[in-house]
């Protein structure tokens, strides 16, 4: 069973759309699909979410990638 599995209605549904995840912040959220710890066991989440997760993650990277390449002379400011 997996901790991310209920929607506001109670039904069962994917991780995007449970509650549970839907209450994380963004920087949690973006730690969970980058495999950071942030105290979520994910351990107990299903295969299904994991891949979920792992492919958010991928496309946000290639998003990241696109941008840069697009713009040459960006330079992070943190």
């Amino acid at each position: 069973m997996s901790i991310f599995t209920k929607s506001k209605n109670g039904k069962t549904t994917d991780i995007f759309h449970s509650q549970d995840y839907l209450k994380l912040s963004h920087s949690k959220r973006n730690n969970l699909a980058f495999e950071k710890d942030n105290g979520v066991n994910k351990s107990k989440m299903r295969k299904e979410d994991k891949l979920r997760l792992q492919g958010y993650a991928q496309a946000k990277k290639e998003q990241f990638e696109t941008f840069k390449y697009k713009n040459p002379n960006y330079k992070n400011k943190g």
